[in-house]
């Protein structure tokens, strides 16, 4: 039997030995068989089918070009692996088929927020697909290179798809941890919590932005879904600036003045620190300010005491005038050496040869 065909019993659609050797009538229609033709039936191996494949493989003419016969115990230990082996690609299946499952019902999240906003009624079908089309083409890409990212929807509670591998490797989280998940809760939150050394910093500017997303969120269908995160972040950040108050100041007073965007910014955070712990509204997100954040990695397997100092950017999808979502970068900031080599080492764990923008600006 071919390797293509490994894990597949195959016997004649209508007749097969039974375990005392006389001829069995096979069921066509048995749902076991996923192929059948005029005289012949294909299944996967069972454990019960021990008896068939000790017939098989332990039959001199039918092992003849395929270097049996074989013994019953080797027959078995193949009829285990092949078991193993279709066991694992049927869940692999499974996994995918889930994936894409994920990815359409987010898709039809970002069709649903857009037919409910303003702007909908203006816009063609056609501008409606070229935008579908072109958030399709990022989440594969992302999910596929060698980028330091993943695609956030603007819809409620920021939802994160197609993680790319390398940020995955970075963050320490599986794929089908980070993919569909939320900005504002766990994995992401409490990852960023042990490994961020700007934590704090981080935390008030995501306070910030959902704030400011808000009014537009409470018109979304899906926002009953996810008010209970928005809610809980806004909890435990008022929680964890009270425990945390001295240091989370200390790092807004080390922030810039002025980030690369160009703007003043460090008065946004002083105000956000404020609203945190309810004696200030908060500002408004300005995206020329805040739209690059700053992100010191200080915990990672491997750093050894270092700090290494990324920057995301937040790179957005437009459909005319409005934003649809966000494609997430990290980056070496300012070509800091520590951050480069950090990528440098992820990429070398998953076999993947940087490319040119993935080791810094």
């Amino acid at each position: 039997m071919s390797d293509h065909w490994h894990g597949v019993e195959s016997a004649p659609a209508n007749v097969r030995k039974s375990n005392a050797g006389q001829p069995e009538s096979v069921r066509t229609d048995d749902p076991d068989y996923f192929l059948t033709t005029e005289r012949l039936g294909f299944r996967r191996w069972t454990a019960r089918d021990e008896s068939l494949a000790i017939d098989l493989w332990s039959d001199p003419q039918v092992t003849a070009l395929i270097g049996g016969p074989w013994t019953r115990e080797v027959a078995l230990e193949r009829l285990a692996r092949e078991i193993d082996e279709i066991t694992g690609q049927l869940h692999l299946a499974r996994e995918r088929a889930a994936q894409a499952e994920r990815r359409c019902q987010q898709l039809e999240h970002i069709l649903d927020y857009l037919d409910a906003s303003p702007a909908a009624d203006q816009d063609t079908a056609g501008a409606r697909l070229e935008a579908r089309r072109e958030f399709e083409i990022a989440q594969i890409a992302m999910a596929r290179g060698t980028d330091f990212g993943w695609i956030t929807s603007v819809g409620p509670g920021f939802r994160i798809t197609a993680p790319s591998r390398a940020i995955c490797r970075l963050l320490d989280l599986s794929y089908e941890e980070l993919d569909g998940s939320y900005l504002l809760a766990d994995p992401l939150l409490s990852r960023l919590q042990m490994m961020l050394g700007n934590f704090g910093e981080w935390a008030l500017i995501i306070g910030m932005l959902t704030r400011s997303a808000l009014d537009g969120w409470r018109s979304d269908p899906d926002y009953p879904h996810c008010a209970a995160k928005v809610t809980n972040y806004f909890d435990w950040l008022n929680r964890y600036v009270r425990a945390n108050y001295k240091d989370v100041s200390d790092q807004v007073e080390r922030a810039p003045a002025k980030l690369v965007d160009g703007d003043s910014s460090r008065n946004d955070l002083r105000q956000c620190l404020a609203a945190a712990i309810g004696n200030a509204e908060w500002p408004p997100y300005n995206t020329n300010r805040h739209n690059t954040m700053r992100l010191h990695v200080v915990s990672h397997p491997l750093l050894s005491g270092e700090v290494a100092r990324f920057e995301k950017t937040a790179i957005p999808f437009y459909r005319g005038s409005q934003v649809i979502g966000y494609e997430v970068q990290w980056n070496a900031e300012y070509a800091d050496k520590v951050a480069s080599g950090l990528i440098r080492a992820v990429l070398a764990e998953l076999g993947i040869m940087p490319s040119p923008s993935s080791s810094g600006r």
